[in-house]
């Protein structure tokens, strides 16, 4: 009885082991939230780089962003998610701008820590303009869905603090939005394909700028006011 006694207990001691070694070789995988972020440079100042701060986790720094620069330049970046902080600092997120011209020489701060929160699963446009001289971000969800194979989407964006108000139009008529407040923007619109003039107007309409672009289907097109005191008109594509 004592023989089988003791074979018993090897073999649940080899049970055990084969058991821990299997759970070294599979670990259980862990969910990483992901969210989706297209960064527009609208503030027409030096070059910064922009760091995104997770709390607990690596930090993403994007190096020399500058006036009219897309990050991706199309799409989006795909990121983890970030919410609201808990009472520890948990799961915080923020943007902060930073430059530094020279080694050793003192981080020059040129965008103060800003929350923001990047949902799962969430496609959003950050855009950094200029207001009175500092750096302010504007974040945007992205709803974009096309009522077909053919058509494109527009939406228009005032970034232009000389601007208190804007208009957006297309000179065959099929896209004409007005009044956008600095900051402001419209929904995605769908328009016909193809070869189009968009003018932007001031609050007594008289028209700023214009921008030609051969609109694709399939595609969404953001165009952006810009401020540099000229009233630039761009766009980039989502």
């Amino acid at each position: 009885m004592m023989i089988k006694h003791a074979a018993f207990i090897l073999l649940l001691l080899a049970t055990s082991v084969l058991t821990s070694c299997n759970n070294d070789e599979d670990p259980v995988p862990v969910d990483r939230q992901r969210s989706y972020l297209h960064i527009l440079g609208a503030a027409d100042v030096d070059t910064f780089n922009i760091t995104f701060d997770y709390f607990n986790t690596a930090d993403v720094v994007i190096k020399d962003f500058y006036y009219r620069r897309n990050w991706p330049i199309q799409g989006y970046a795909d990121l983890q998610a970030g919410g609201t902080p808990d009472e520890f600092g948990n799961n915080k997120l923020f943007v902060v701008g930073t430059r530094s011209s020279f080694v050793n020489v003192p981080i020059d701060t040129v965008m103060q820590p800003t929350d923001i929160v990047l949902a799962p699963d969430e496609q959003s446009t950050l855009c950094i303009a200029d207001s009175m001289g500092t750096l302010v971000t504007l974040k945007i969800v992205d709803n974009i869905s096309f009522p077909n194979d053919t058509s494109a989407l527009v939406r228009f964006i005032n970034l232009a603090p000389e601007q208190a108000s804007a208009g957006l139009s297309s000179t065959d008529g099929s896209f004409i939005q007005s009044g956008v407040g600095f900051l402001q923007h419209t929904d995605f619109q769908p328009v016909p394909t193809g070869a189009s003039v968009f003018e932007v107007s001031d609050t007594s309409g008289t028209v700023t700028s214009s921008l030609i672009y051969d609109l694709r289907p399939g595609k969404a097109y953001s165009i952006y006011l810009s401020g540099n005191g000229n009233g630039i008109l761009d766009y980039f594509v989502h």
